[in-house]
């Protein structure tokens, strides 16, 4: 079968378009998807009306008129929400966003009349750039490619087991917190030295942007690529000397693990 053609033709609705909603429903937008929104307020919903998305009212008209309905409201009203709607939701594919709620637990909240999947999105999603670990335990092989297709279309998508999420989560799902620290952090330096602010931000995005890219072209390791910058009594063999006695890498191992922790304890809260 023609995946690609069968997620083409599967109509895609939204619930809840508060930032992380509203990030994926901009980036399908962006690659050329028909969505329909629905949201207790108007939080973002004129946004995504201005871009051609059909506003429903009400979520049993959302499940009406699509096929798969990413439900993207909060982990603590998840589950509430689903009971209310698991009528409206019957013979849909639901892809929940949630973080912390197993799929156990989005089964039983939907009394099995939905198959339910889990995808773990981040923030870059809104520029069609998000990395997404989509869950694929329980879910047969056309559903599971059509539901990569779709998420590939607005960034990179890797299949991960629901054990795997915690991990993917600390790396993926909340890293662009980190990386937006260190994005500041790097400006600031640059603006002590001088350096105009708005400048500073343009020189660091752009050095992130072409380091990354070098990775993913060449499949160096890291540590190669970082040697190929640290000359002998150079400039940056000394900012890696202070990095290192700073604890730069700990605190990134430790705050990372933080987030997976703090993942599979929601989760064992669900439970």
């Amino acid at each position: 079968m023609n995946i690609e053609r069968k997620v083409d033709r599967m109509r895609i609705g939204i619930l809840g378009t508060g930032n992380m909603g509203y990030a994926i429903g901009k980036g399908l937008q962006l690659a050329g998807y028909g969505i329909t929104v629905y949201n207790r307020s108007d939080r973002n919903v004129s946004e995504l009306k201005s871009g051609g998305a059909h506003v429903a009212e009400s979520v049993h008209e959302l499940a009406k008129e699509s096929d798969l309905v990413i439900i993207a409201v909060k982990p603590k009203d998840i589950l509430g929400v689903i009971r209310e709607n698991c009528d409206y939701l019957e013979g849909k594919t639901v892809v929940s966003i949630a973080a912390g709620v197993s799929l156990q637990s989005l089964r039983v909240a939907s009394e099995n009349k939905a198959t339910m999947a889990r995808v773990m999105p981040n923030t870059p999603a809104l520029i069609s750039k998000g990395v997404y670990g989509v869950v694929s335990d329980g879910l047969d092989q056309e559903l599971r490619e059509s539901i990569v297709k779709l998420f590939s279309s607005i960034g990179e998508a890797y299949l991960i087991t629901e054990e795997d999420i915690h991990g993917f989560i600390s790396i993926a799902g909340s890293s662009p917190a980190y990386i937006f620290m260190f994005m500041e952090a790097l400006a600031d330096a640059g603006v002590r030295m001088g350096i105009k602010r708005a400048d500073a931000y343009d020189i660091v995005a752009d050095t992130l942007i072409g380091s990354a890219m070098l990775y993913k072209k060449t499949k160096e390791h890291p540590g190669a690529l970082k040697d190929m910058v640290t000359s002998p009594k150079g400039t940056t063999i000394e900012a890696v000397r202070i990095l290192e006695e700073k604890g730069f890498r700990t605190a990134v191992i430790e705050g990372a693990l933080a987030a997976g922790l703090k993942s599979r304890e929601m989760e064992a809260k669900d439970k």
